[in-house]
């Protein structure tokens, strides 16, 4: 059972710095890629849009 006073827990060495590089990664590519799939996005209230 995950949490249990009797297991330990294991970490993976230089996990944090794993997940920061992916973030960033998909900051600089990723994001740029999802958001050109939709021509237009709008908010509910119209306050904002982003169109390319």
């Amino acid at each position: 059972m995950l949490g249990d006073e009797n297991e330990a827990m294991s970490t993976i060495p230089g996990f944090n710095q794993i997940q920061f590089e992916g973030f960033c990664r998909f900051i600089d590519q990723g994001l740029t890629e999802e958001l050109s799939k939709f021509p237009k996005i709008e908010d509910t209230d119209h306050e904002i849009e982003f169109q390319r």
